[in-house]
């Protein structure tokens, strides 16, 4: 899976710099050149939809620091969206958490992801009559990136409830990680 890279401001304020900077290059510059620059400058390609916005007015306050200082200073800033179905992203951690670290069986695939993801949605009460996610690309990175965050949290939680043993039972306020989830199982037949 192609995972999404976040841009910083500090990163914008540099292709905005090259791109408005006439020094640079012999007349005008295009998307296509500021493309280029960027797969030079940081490794990977940036399409033209993505240069327009970094170049558009919504990123003049990077051009000088003085008009936003707050807006500028925060060069690690990055867009960080919570998730839109938190019961469902809650039990989706959990499950993921069981099967990775205390079945030991593998990563989870995309695919069983989204399988995993349509299943709980059908269980859970707060969804029903809800369409149904796309489950898209997008979602998968940023979920394992939530995932991610939460793994370590887990993984304390569970040493200081267990005595260091990940494969025992925990009985944190956010949920029994030594067992599988009550969804774990049986809703379509899925054994995992």
């Amino acid at each position: 899976m192609k995972t999404r890279k976040a841009i910083t401001n500090t990163q914008r304020r540099a292709l905005r710099q090259w791109f408005f900077d006439p020094s640079t290059k012999d007349g005008a510059k295009t998307h296509a050149d500021a493309s280029i620059w960027w797969e030079q400058t940081y490794g990977y390609y940036l399409n033209s939809s993505t240069v327009s916005e970094i170049l558009s007015y919504k990123y003049d306050p990077l051009d000088d620091a003085s008009q936003d200082p707050a807006y500028c200073q925060i060069d690690t800033r990055k867009r960080q969206r919570p998730p839109k179905w938190e019961t469902l992203e809650e039990e989706l951690i959990k499950w993921v958490f069981w099967y990775e670290s205390v079945a030991g069986s593998g990563s989870v695939t995309g695919a069983m992801l989204k399988d995993r993801g349509t299943e709980l949605w059908n269980t859970l009460e707060c969804h029903r009559g809800l369409p149904m996610p796309k489950w898209s690309e997008g979602w998968q990175c940023r979920f394992r990136s939530r995932y991610a965050h939460r793994k370590q949290k887990m993984i304390d939680e569970m040493g200081r409830h267990s005595g260091g043993s990940i494969s025992g039972h925990s009985d944190s306020d956010s949920g029994d990680y030594g067992s599988p989830s009550p969804y774990a199982y049986g809703v379509g037949g899925y054994n995992w």
